[in-house]
């Protein structure tokens, strides 16, 4: 796919050795952002570039269930009429034209259409030098950064200086833009038939082949050509010279151009697209900056049948057409017939285009349910209002599926798994009690189990916070506290003011507000790239007669209860497990607040050879204050096997010197 369907200076740039994708409707850099499944780093590879590591994605969105987010929507454009239907079926929005402000004085003519691409760049170079030496700025508009950079180097070969506005050289937006308007003083070679160029070679052969012209066709031809030299018949003299300037796209550019006198006299601002875009939008927008506020000013698309647009609609039609009537290279068809058919073929790709947006959004109006819910429950644990509540219904709704989905057995091993407590009734209660009231006294019983997890966790700190701001208030305005389940650690940073104020009581929430919101994005990432991938594969439902939509809502509805499930269970597993870690120093000064600290997860392994090594260590220090000498760093070594020499470097084998009651 990155070596098919991607192109260099098309799709994406590289720029200081890294591949940015470019904006197909506005032509900018697209900063930050990468391509997902692994195609990046597939470019990357491609192009001889560091390979970055793969991104996960945290949320995702499309744009139009963004913008129906907002309660109030409009908007203003000048290329809405097009997409008018889209507005109305996305957003409910009906579009209304408002009649400019001045009459429009633009000259917008025909589609001009060559057979090869070669051709029409020639005729638009031609052109370019035309618009020029009549003292009219030009604007080139392209399609991708391949084709500035072509036309770049055909204008060069033909001394005519010009702006490159595209991806790679945006940061002169505002310097070429100001400039793009503008005419200047210059020299320019005017031929025996009257046309001017500004470069004298290319000067010279056209006046030849006029003097060869008349050679060959005496009684045609001017008689006063025959026998002179090119040179001779050429005279120069000064002219103004319209600015020369290409761009990659058009949107959002360009509005602030603006016209001296002499431009506006000459016949304003040149607009030359060089292809037909798959959007009409684009192409009036890039039609629209000529002719602003009643400016004079054309516009003209040069089109070959080897255009893509072309090749997807018709070009072996309109070639038999030009081969029936005797076209030869580098003649041109100019025909309102085509012009329309061109649009013909606008109209269907904007519609198959709209077909995707569509099926897109169905498929994202599925997940938009379920986004809103997890945002709803992440505002709650960010902001912390209403946090006790939500985990009151957590360990409410775990208790009942505890009971509800387990027989005793089950019920005694689900309890100590999830809620880390003894199971709060008999067998014989399980199998008489109602189970109404048999999960309200569970649910309290789990509540005070909590509440002492809880309460312990504010003792445990609240006297080493007391020490620390009573002694180093002044100096620390943060600190760490760690908190493990057992199996991971988590770093709490919380105010060490405040935490003295409550009496470490802010720690409780700061811990609770943590493990809720943590678990939601973990659980919610991963959630995120099933459903991409029950996306991609329910497609394959088709074949079975089944309507892949219909296969994505029901399928996604069993993951997200299988969402929901697991972040209960693990909230609920966290919260109930959680304490200070008394094998460590129970608090951690963390530096100044500049040096703000992320909340970091660490995993630890309390394996039997640690534990030793722990003990040890233990002992060293005691030993090593007693004698009053610096303490040295722990380093964790790996144990030698037992036929390894021995570390102590005695020569012996491991087995049989320190090793000795070890193994």
């Amino acid at each position: 796919k990155a070596y098919t369907m991607f192109n260099k200076d098309d799709e994406y740039v590289v720029i200081d050795g890294e591949v940015k994708i470019v904006d197909e409707q506005t032509g900018r850099i697209m900063e930050g952002r990468r391509w997902s499944d692994g195609l990046h780093q597939a470019i990357e590879a491609k192009e001889h570039v560091k390979v970055e590591a793969a991104t996960q994605t945290f949320a995702t969105i499309t744009l139009q269930n963004y913008f129906r987010m907002y309660h109030k929507l409009a908007g203003m454009t000048g290329t809405a009429s097009t997409e008018a239907g889209e507005f109305w079926d996305i957003y409910k929005l009906d579009v209304v034209e408002i009649p400019t402000n001045r009459p429009i004085a633009r000259k917008d003519l025909e589609d001009r259409v060559y057979k090869t691409q070669r051709e029409k760049y020639a005729a638009v170079i031609e052109e370019v030098e035309e618009m020029r030496v009549s003292g009219r700025p030009c604007l080139v508009g392209t399609t991708s950064v391949e084709i500035s950079e072509l036309l770049s180097r055909m204008l060069t070969m033909r001394k005519i200086p010009h702006h490159v506005l595209n991806a790679k050289l945006h940061q002169k937006e505002a310097m070429i833009v100001a400039e793009a308007g503008k005419s200047t003083m210059g020299q320019v070679y005017i031929v025996s038939d009257g046309k001017a160029f500004t470069d004298k070679p290319s000067a010279i052969r056209y006046q030849q082949s006029l003097i060869n012209d008349a050679t060959e066709h005496k009684k045609k031809s001017d008689p006063e050509l025959i026998g002179k030299s090119a040179e001779s018949l050429i005279h120069n003299e000064e002219r103004l010279l319209g600015a020369v300037t290409i761009a990659t796209n058009m949107a959002g550019r360009g509005t602030d151009i603006k016209l001296t006198p002499e431009v506006k006299k000459a016949g304003g601002l040149a607009i030359i697209g060089t292809t037909r875009h798959e959007s009409r939008r684009v192409d009036r927008q890039l039609r629209g900056r000529a002719g602003r506020q009643g400016d004079p000013g054309s516009s003209v698309f040069y089109v070959s049948l080897e255009d893509e647009l072309m090749r997807k609609f018709g070009s072996e039609r309109i070639a038999r057409v030009m081969d029936r009537l005797g076209f030869e290279d580098g003649e041109r068809i100019e025909s309102p017939m085509i012009s329309k058919s061109i649009e013909r073929a606008q109209k269907k790709v904007e519609e198959n285009n709209f077909g995707i947006r569509k099926n897109l959004l169905e498929y994202d109006d599925v997940m938009n349910k379920q986004r809103t819910v997890i945002y709803e429950k992440r505002r709650h644990a960010l902001m912390g209002e209403r946090i006790g509540m939500d985990i009151t219904n957590i360990i409410w709704d775990r208790v009942v599926n505890i009971i509800e989905k387990n027989d005793y057995a089950g019920c005694k091993e689900q309890f100590l798994q999830i809620l880390a407590m003894e199971v709060p009734f008999t067998e014989e209660e399980f199998e008489n009690t109602e189970r109404g009231e048999l999960e309200e006294n569970a649910f309290q019983a789990a509540m005070t189990a909590f509440k002492r997890k809880t309460d312990r966790i504010q003792s445990d700190a609240y006297p080493v916070i007391k020490d620390v701001y009573e002694n180093q208030g002044n100096v620390y305005q943060f600190i760490l506290i760690p908190i493990t389940d057992g199996r991971h650690v988590v770093q709490l940073r919380v105010n060490l003011k405040e935490a003295y104020e409550t009496e470490a009581k802010n720690i409780v929430k700061e811990f609770e507000k943590f493990v809720v919101l943590h678990i939601i994005d973990d659980d919610w990432k991963e959630n995120l790239r099933q459903l991409d991938e029950l996306r991609h594969s329910v497609q394959n439902a088709s074949y079975e007669q089944k309507d892949p939509l219909l296969v994505f809502k029901l399928e996604s509805a069993k993951l997200w209860d299988s969402m929901i499930d697991d972040m209960n269970n693990r909230i609920a597993s966290f919260l109930t497990r959680g304490q200070i870690p008394m094998q460590q120093a129970p608090v951690q000064e963390a530096k100044a607040v500049e040096h703000q600290q992320r909340y970091n997860e660490q995993k630890i392994d309390l394996d039997a050879q640690e534990e030793a090594q722990r003990r040890a260590a233990m002992q060293d220090t005691r030993e090593g204050a007693a004698q009053q000498q610096k303490h040295e760093p722990i380093v964790r070594e790996k144990m030698p096997r037992p036929n390894d020499p021995c570390p102590c470097g005695s020569g012996k084998k491991f087995k049989n010197c320190h090793g000795k009651g070890l193994i």
